[in-house]
């Protein structure tokens, strides 16, 4: 850390200062952060079973439409207007 601190005071008289409390910010956001919320109570990210996905993919529904222009929405609306008939 304190060779960090003196490459970043290297830097110039106003750059080095401005650098230097960027670096201040920075370090206190993380300690507060790491007060806030421990990594030992982070919860662990369970493996996705790719196995399972790829032997079953058929059986899932991969259809995310999105509308690409202010047409296809006002083709859902005239489609929502048609189902409520």
């Amino acid at each position: 850390m304190l060779v960090r601190v003196k490459m970043i005071l290297s830097a110039g008289p106003w750059v080095g200062i401005f650098a230097m409390l960027m670096l201040a910010v920075y370090y206190i956001t993380v300690k507060i952060l790491s007060i806030m919320s421990p990594a030992d109570q982070i919860e662990k990210a369970v493996d996705f079973p790719y196995e399972a996905y790829k032997n079953n993919r058929h059986l899932l529904d991969h259809s995310l439409r999105l509308p690409r222009n202010g047409k296809d929405k006002e083709k859902d609306k005239a489609g929502d207007k048609k189902k409520e008939c």
